[in-house]
């Protein structure tokens, strides 16, 4: 692999995800490469909450706020500061469309990846969302296990 220099990585907040986030994070910070966080707040959840509660714009934005700030919790677990790395969560889309849109906007050299989401059982060897975004991507994939 040549050297990196943007790496784009998922969570859905499991441990899997969360898994590959601290993965991401060693190899931003052993290379330099610079990283986002991306959480995709989900299309249907939302936008049905959107259509449900028009009038109710706070609740749609407490709810980003809120994943906003777990996505910070991450990156600081993971030993990243504010600085090293951005943040972001889209929606409107399935995620893995998400996340395919977000490493071709940041043209970047790997999506990090946790080899399966919260519905492990959906998928047994090999979550939906990591299989489409190896699929639909240009980007190297490298899939956490753990």
């Amino acid at each position: 692999m040549s050297t990196l220099r943007s790496i784009v990585t998922a969570t859905d907040f499991s441990a899997p995800s969360r898994h590959a986030a601290q993965r991401a994070a060693m190899l931003s910070q052993s290379t330099g490469a610079s990283m986002t966080l991306l959480h995709s707040l989900g299309s249907s959840a939302l936008d049905d909450l959107r259509r449900w509660l028009a009038e109710a714009n706070e609740a749609v934005h407490a709810i980003e706020v809120d994943a906003r700030q777990h996505l910070q919790d991450l990156a600081a677990e993971a030993g990243l500061d504010a600085g090293q790395v951005r943040v972001t969560t889209p929606s409107g889309a399935d995620p893995w469309m998400l996340i395919v849109k977000e490493e071709q906007e940041q043209d970047c050299d790997l999506v990090v990846i946790g080899r399966q989401g919260r519905h492990a059982l959906d998928e047994f060897l090999l979550g939906s969302t990591t299989r489409m975004v190896m699929a639909g991507g240009a980007a190297d994939v490298l899939i956490s296990t753990r």
